[in-house]
């Protein structure tokens, strides 16, 4: 599906597995209401986890020049035999105590990066602030709506998220015959 929209570009949807749901609250089981810090079970964070894996391949998404994947952004075991860490992080930050909000736990909310929030790219995002917003790695929590945020990924290319696993890529401000063309869709 192309669509027009944020900041006058066109995005064309990428959905890494077919026929799923929306991850995190309203969606995972045991999720409280509005007004209650959201608590997920271990099996609901191996979920998310997991939807974020095969969106992003498997790579760091953030590739920051402290990245400790791979030279090719690939998490887990290194040829050297190094295993890379990751963890899952918030685009939107949660303050101090968590969040109260339904869906701070929505795949367009959440990132796979290499590092725990010290180290590697985690720790870059959460010591270079200005950086990590500037390329959507981090949003306000003033915004709307943080999927129409566009994140920047390593070599540029941008990328809108949305909230079931899926991404857009920005195919620019107008391409004749995309929306003809089915197997894009």
């Amino acid at each position: 599906m192309v669509f027009a929209g944020v900041r006058g570009h066109r995005w064309l949807r990428v959905r890494p597995f077919a026929g799923a749901g929306r991850a995190g609250p309203g969606n995972v089981a045991g999720c409280g209401g509005a007004g209650v810090t959201v608590r997920l079970t271990r099996g609901e964070w191996d979920e998310i986890t997991l939807r974020l894996l095969v969106r992003s391949g498997g790579l760091c998404e953030a590739r920051t020049p402290a990245c400790l994947a791979a030279p090719d952004g690939r998490l887990g075991e290194r040829r050297d035999g190094r295993v890379v860490r990751y963890s899952r992080h918030h685009r939107v930050p949660r303050g101090a105590g968590g969040s109260a909000e339904d869906d701070q736990h929505a795949l367009d909310r959440l990132l796979l990066l290499c590092g725990d929030g010290v180290a590697g790219c985690h720790g870059h995002v959460e010591s270079y602030r200005a950086e990590a917003f500037a390329r959507g790695l981090l949003v306000s929590q003033h915004e709307t709506d943080p999927a129409s945020v566009p994140l920047e990924l390593a070599g540029g290319r941008r990328v809108l998220l949305d909230a079931f696993g899926g991404f857009y890529i920005d195919v620019g401000w107008a391409l004749p015959g995309l929306e003809k063309n089915q197997g894009l869709a």
